[in-house]
């Protein structure tokens, strides 16, 4: 189980791209951030598991298509 301080640090990350125009703001972005802080990062998987929980994730319309 991801410790609640990666967790928090997760979020804070992705709060922080959120605040950046033009930033990138997915899983390769939170991961290149931890590993400047330091930090051993955990797997894509769990990043998004906890970006869920915390409902940083926007569900992608499904576009129909036209013919």
């Amino acid at each position: 189980k991801t410790s609640k301080r990666v967790e928090q640090l997760i979020v804070s990350i992705r709060e922080q791209l959120e605040s950046e125009p033009f930033a990138q703001i997915g899983v390769s972005a939170i991961k290149w951030e931890l590993s400047k802080s330091g930090f051993d990062f955990p797997s894509d998987r769990t990043i998004n598991r906890v970006l869920k929980r915390e409902g940083l994730i926007k569900k992608k319309r499904i576009r129909s298509q036209r013919r």
